[in-house]
């Protein structure tokens, strides 16, 4: 593939560049080539020699979170979304996508606390307030759930709106 011959000229300088002056984005671009050429295990081995130096360095944190997603272990990205929330408390990636794991693990009361934590951090669409009814609804707070898909149809535009009239 064309593609990977590209990457492999990359890789050598981006480890060259690495051993002259270690850099955060060089870390980050190194453990995305490594993903390119499909080799996560390589990728993650980056990152975690990365958050070793610099253990509070969130984009390497955010970054080993992304790659367990992508391999479909959602319990480890949830681990490092948490260390990413212990670090900086309003990182809207990191609050959604444990908000999101708790919600398809039948959680809906502590995923309905990391949506709120969304809406409180002023993030408001349709799908925050969609996946907000939806937590009510299954966590047995009716009384609440309509007024969040009333919120949700307030927010809707013609790309999403087809979605939210499905989930009522």
């Amino acid at each position: 593939s064309p593609l990977l011959g590209a990457l492999r000229p990359w890789r050598k300088q981006l480890k060259s560049s690495l051993k002259n002056e270690d850099i955060v984005r060089t870390n980050l671009q190194l453990a995305k080539v490594f993903l390119k050429l499909d080799q996560p295990n390589t990728a993650i081995e980056i990152l975690n020699a990365a958050l070793q130096k610099y253990p509070y360095e969130i984009n390497y944190t955010l970054g080993l979170a992304r790659v367990y997603d992508m391999l479909n272990d959602s319990a480890k990205a949830v681990d490092f979304y948490k260390r990413v929330l212990s670090v900086e408390s309003s990182n809207l990636e990191a609050v959604a996508s444990i908000a999101s794991y708790h919600f398809y693990t039948d959680q809906p009361e502590i995923a309905l606390r990391f949506y709120t934590r969304l809406v409180q951090l002023g993030v408001h669409s349709a799908e925050i307030w969609n996946n907000l009814a939806l937590c009510c609804f299954y966590d047995a707070q009716y009384d609440l759930f309509y007024t969040c898909f009333d919120k949700a149809l307030e927010y809707a535009d013609d790309s999403n709106i087809a979605d939210m009239w499905y989930n009522m």
